[in-house]
């Protein structure tokens, strides 16, 4: 090329572009498509198979890059393997069946794992429970599915393989080589199907009132904390109801939360002072009612004890879960103490609950003891027998706390392991809160100091003394050569609730209704992980009970009440 002035030297055209004929002033840049790897070119030439150059004036043209490939020279960009299965060769000059696997080989229930560098050992393997692999991915686009949580890597990593990978030696035609044998991803179950969100999962989902435009990525569900384990921590603004499902709500205002919580109180302690004086009001007279009464009873409880299942039940039962627990547990359920606090963690405050309620048998007692004892003073000539009344109102008050009581004891004890092959750390969590250990620290201290006396006290010592009081009362009247023991006058006042609505030689069927509570209580507590076996557990012990009632417990000889009475009763059930 020459400079276009007299006696000056020619120019050397650069990589890129060229000059065709002598005298020229400039020098043309080589078209897409071709190159011009030297300098003082004087023409350029098509890229050849395998690569491409989508821009002019280029010294050098590009590879395809890994999954495309160019069959003809001078491309300007690189395609794609048009059939199903095949891959570019190493060359990228033509589509291939490959030898080794790759993601086309592999099912929708599985997903190729491509971690080591040696193409050859690529294989397909099953897609991890609670995961889903449809169409053809690798293991960094494996995602999880709706009610379900990525574990962590031990490595810290959020996603892919662990990297903490184990060798072996693989001996192949007298070579030696490594094979890099790494765990597939783990997922679990988050304790509440809802707070978490993936790909499609319609087998859960249905039993959910989702939003249609529910997001499909990995993340927790709005009110659930992100990051947190198993999407259980709820974000700010948000509370648990104050049982074990692992539900989020949306706190009410401070204001309205006290408000509702004085209520609540208020109106705990009314239903506890009309379920006290229906008590009394017996006098010790026996009839129908007192089999009907005992019915609603049990019932209220069975509607509390339902709230430990991690359902999302429809309004009209939440509401009814309330109102019973405003009976049976004093208003508890009204109550968001969690949204009073919002400084103390999930953990701190169920420690508060538990606490409370280890104490509130006795304060509740010493209460109402004092309130009689004062009563007597001030109107003696109304009160004629002051400790049976008394006694009579601690038996009737200790019967209704008590599924509340076996609730909160085996709370105490309700763990759960979490992801436990994929961390260093304790797998077992408290299900009250997953970011709390269990069985060492404060956990381990709560356990031994409360839950265990409680246990004995509170969930075997309580049937066991009342067993062995309708024992003596039936004892006592044989002695007395008495045919029932219902006139036992004074007894049946103060005990007749536990016995009254049985046949004398079912004397103790009240141990089977507190063994009803208790294993329903566990079902509901323990069962949180089980999935469905929880439904078909609950659903068989329940036809059990049925079935056992049928054998006709009630006192009545008239057919016609007694069948009302066990139709009430399984009806109920």
């Amino acid at each position: 090329m020459s400079s276009g002035s007299m006696n000056t030297a020619c120019s050397i055209c650069q990589a890129g572009k060229f000059s065709s004929s002598i005298g020229r002033s400039t020098c043309e840049s080589c078209t897409e498509g071709q190159y011009a790897a030297l300098v003082g070119a004087s023409g350029c030439l098509n890229c050849p198979l395998g690569r491409y150059s989508s821009e002019v004036g280029k010294g050098k043209c590009l590879r395809c890059s890994t999954l495309k490939y160019q069959d003809v020279a001078g491309s300007i960009k690189c395609k794609v393997c048009d059939v199903v299965g095949q891959t570019p060769n190493d060359a990228s000059t033509d589509c291939i069946n490959p030898s080794y696997t790759v993601k086309s080989d592999c099912k929708d229930i599985e997903y190729l794992d491509n971690a080591d560098a040696d193409r050859d050992n690529h294989i397909c393997r099953p897609c991890p429970a609670g995961a889903s692999c449809i169409g053809w991915i690798d293991w960094t686009e494996v995602s999880g599915v709706f009610g379900w949580s990525r574990c962590p890597a031990k490595s810290g990593a959020t996603k892919g393989n662990d990297v903490m990978k184990t060798t072996k030696t693989k001996e192949m035609n007298g070579n030696s080589s490594t094979v890099i044998v790494v765990r597939p991803e783990i997922f679990e179950r988050c304790s509440f199907a809802a707070s978490c969100l993936g790909k499609e999962n319609k087998d859960l989902e249905r039993k959910f009132v989702l939003s249609p435009d529910i997001s499909r990525n990995e993340q927790c569900n709005e009110g659930y904390l992100n990051d947190s384990r198993l999407c259980y921590a709820c974000e700010s603004g948000y509370s648990h109801a104050g049982d074990l499902t692992g539900r989020c709500s949306k706190c009410p205002s401070p204001a309205e939360n006290i408000a509702v919580a004085i209520t609540a109180g208020i109106f705990g302690l009314l239903s506890l002072c009309l379920y006290l004086y229906i008590t009394l009001n017996d006098g010790g007279k026996h009839d129908s009612s007192d089999s009907f009464k005992m019915i609603a009873l049990n019932f209220i409880q069975l509607l509390t004890l339902l709230t430990t299942f991690p359902i999302e039940w429809p309004p009209i039962f939440t509401a009814l879960f309330r109102v019973g627990g405003a009976i049976t547990a004093l208003g508890q359920h009204f109550v968001n103490l969690k949204c009073l606090l919002p400084l103390y963690t999930d953990a701190e405050v169920f420690y508060m609950i538990i606490v409370v309620w280890c104490i509130m048998p006795f304060a509740l007692n010493l209460v109402i003891t004092l309130v009689w004892l004062i009563a007597a003073r001030v109107r003696p000539s109304k009160i004629h027998d002051v400790w049976q009344s008394i006694k009579s109102c601690l038996v009737a008050t200790i019967y209704l706390l008590y599924p509340t009581l076996i609730t909160q004891t085996f709370s105490l004890f309700a763990c759960r392991s979490v992801c436990p092959s994929s961390s260093d750390e304790g797998s077992s969590f408290l299900r009250a809160d997953l970011e709390e250990p269990c069985g060492q620290g404060r956990h381990l201290a709560f356990m031994l100091l409360l839950g265990v006396p409680m246990l004995i006290v509170f969930v075997l010592g309580l049937p066991m003394l009342g067993m062995m009081t309708v024992w003596r009362i039936r004892r006592n009247a044989h002695r007395a050569k008495r045919h029932s023991m219902h006139l036992q006058v004074d007894d049946f006042v103060v005990y007749g609730m536990l016995f009254s609505m049985f046949r004398e030689d079912t004397w103790y069927w009240e141990a089977s209704v507190a063994l009803r509570k208790i294993v329903f209580v566990a079902i509901g507590v323990f069962g949180g992980n089980w999935g469905q076996m929880q439904v078909h557990v609950t659903s068989m012990f329940l036809l059990i009970i049925i079935l056992a009632t049928a054998i006709g417990t009630f006192s009545y000889l008239l057919v016609f009440l007694r069948a009302c009475l066990l139709a009430a009763a399984c009806w109920i059930l």
